[in-house]
């Protein structure tokens, strides 16, 4: 039977291969978010699903690109040592790796870490994004190129440092897109990365944010 997946929970990263790295969220009740980044540049968001056998754990998801097209599916499976590392098997297509446990992830989240105003760019700095937390965690916000949000932040019930987020854009001329995902803040809490996906699971997004 399977163990509980809690036992794989918590901020995991480390390096695929000489390009490539991987920086993971993996959750109490199973929900798993990787980001993979190619030397600077993020080149990809996974959501999944983990499970945990013993000393064995596997995540299936999907992945999305962050420059365009459908999303694709993602396996990947390993060996577990809670709160310590993940050892991921080799496959066809790639060689093994081993992602290293953060013990920044027992400490919980606040809203008071997240209250006030964040900004991102885009496309080289060509798109602009702020973004106001309320005390209370609602989200407001604008673009340059005229969409709008809302949404809010709350921190996990699990007492751990992740937020979970609801957001909503508006452009004009299309309808509002409806997002769920997490959110987390760097040791510092200048940094604030956010990953999110459609609830059908079609299309998914990622930005780090700076005060």
């Amino acid at each position: 039977m399977p163990t509980d997946p809690s036992a794989a929970q918590g901020f995991w990263s480390g390096q695929v291969n000489a390009q490539t790295t991987a920086s993971a969220v993996l959750l109490p009740d199973g929900t798993a978010w990787n980001v993979l980044r190619t030397g600077s540049a993020i080149s990809a968001l996974v959501r999944g699903t983990t499970t945990v056998s013993g000393s064995a754990f596997s995540i299936t998801g999907q992945s999305f690109n962050v420059t365009g097209g459908a999303p694709s599916g993602y396996s990947i499976s390993g060996t577990l040592a809670p709160k310590a590392t993940l050892m991921v098997a080799a496959s066809q297509a790639a060689a093994g790796y081993t992602l290293a446990y953060n013990t920044s992830y027992e400490t919980p989240a606040r809203l008071s870490d997240v209250a006030g105003r964040w900004n991102a760019s885009f496309g080289g700095g060509s798109v602009q994004l702020a973004l106001d937390f309320s005390a209370a965690g609602a989200l407001t916000g604008s673009s340059s190129t005229g969409c709008t949000y809302s949404g809010s932040v709350a921190p996990h019930p699990a007492g751990v440092a992740v937020f979970n987020l609801s957001l909503a854009e508006t452009c004009a001329g299309t309808p509002a897109q409806q997002f769920a995902g997490i959110a987390t803040l760097n040791e510092a809490r200048t940094l604030l990365s956010a990953a999110f996906t459609t609830p059908s699971l079609s299309a998914g997004g990622l930005f780090q944010a700076t005060r």
